[in-house]
């Protein structure tokens, strides 16, 4: 089996192991979350892929990890700072306007 054939095993395997996860953490695992592109990396000598040089290997139990390290490094800090911006500006904006009316 060739390294792209043993990629696109384990994408479909991770599709039927995490299809009960929310649509919202789609992004941890085939996005900027980046879990999928993280386990297929390939090794030193570019036989094998990150995955495969695990002694074991679930997929619910490593994606668990990856989401709660995920949430704990708040590896989106950039965007809940840009959101708090525009929450302050709505707020200064809601606060002109109530005290016009």
């Amino acid at each position: 089996m060739t390294k792209e054939e043993r990629k696109a095993a384990f994408k479909s395997l991770i599709t039927i192991e995490l299809s009960h996860i929310p649509s919202e953490e789609h992004d941890l695992i085939w996005g900027s979350g980046q879990f999928f592109e993280y386990w297929t990396e390939s090794g030193p000598n570019n036989k094998k892929l990150r995955f495969e040089y695990e002694r074991t290997f679930e997929i619910t139990r490593r994606y668990a990890t990856w989401k709660r390290n995920h949430n704990r490094w708040n590896v989106n800090k950039p965007v809940k700072t840009q959101e708090t911006f525009f929450e302050k500006a709505l707020n200064k904006i809601n606060s002109l306007q109530n005290g016009i009316n």
